[in-house]
């Protein structure tokens, strides 16, 4: 975007052409991506489709291949969490107005923020969802109907969200209780049951790096982004 040196992943609402959410990271990538969707459903509900405008190349730049694929395969799982359906981006679907809009924003969103002096992107992030709700009064269109396409959250998954916007592995438990993650070894305290060695567990990552080890939708630990153990839930 001019004027901007980071990357802007919005989620638009088709039926108006306001934008439900809106993040900036550094690059593109998984997080802004699924943080964009999770303040999406967060503020105004669950929806049934979306379309992706992001080429694949713009899943992660500054990464190769397989990071490039573990984090498409990621941000599909957790739409299929959701029950949310993946438009290609070469549908007409994908296309609609988002082009006019992009532009639009390109003009003005950068003179936004310059003018509120902001120069740090958390601080961006913040402006922004102030933001969305002035710029929408203005472009954005009355929808069709009064549910606008959107269903609340029910309340299993209002309190499960950090557990579905998350990345998700399935590992081998060792000897001893130790799993291999990415480079790290996650160790699985004596005293947590967990079946023979063999056995699978479930990693998650969440995005402040933090991680926890989990055998369908029992916790047996959590650990710090270095793998160091943090806690275990009670035997």
């Amino acid at each position: 975007m001019s004027g901007l040196r980071w990357d802007l992943t919005i989620v638009i609402d088709d039926a108006t052409n306001g934008i439900c959410a809106g993040v900036l990271a550094e690059e593109p990538g998984f997080w802004p991506r699924i943080n964009s969707v999770r303040e999406t459903v967060e503020q105004i509900g669950l929806f049934e489709r979306l379309a992706s405008a992001r080429s694949a190349a713009d899943w992660e730049r500054a990464t190769g291949y397989q990071a490039k694929r573990r984090h498409r395969i990621q941000f599909g799982r957790v739409m299929d969490e959701l029950g949310i359906e993946v438009i290609p981006s070469s549908s007409p679907q994908a296309l609609g107005r988002s082009g006019r809009l992009l532009r639009t924003l390109k003009d003005r969103l950068g003179k936004e923020l310059a003018g509120a002096g902001i120069s740090e992107i958390a601080e961006a992030n913040a402006f922004l969802r102030g933001y969305w709700p002035r710029f929408n009064a203005v472009f954005a269109l009355e929808p069709r109907n009064e549910s606008g396409g959107f269903d609340p959250l029910v309340p299993d998954l209002k309190r499960s969200l950090d557990q579905v916007f998350c990345l998700k592995e399935t590992v081998t438990i060792g000897r001893g209780g130790q799993v291999a993650y990415r480079g790290r070894v996650l160790q699985i305290p004596a005293d947590v049951r967990y079946g023979k060695s063999g056995a699978e567990a479930e990693v998650r990552e969440y995005q402040d790096g933090s991680l926890a080890a989990y055998q369908g939708k029992r916790k047996l630990a959590t650990y710090d982004g270095s793998g160091r153990l943090l806690e275990a839930p009670p035997s």
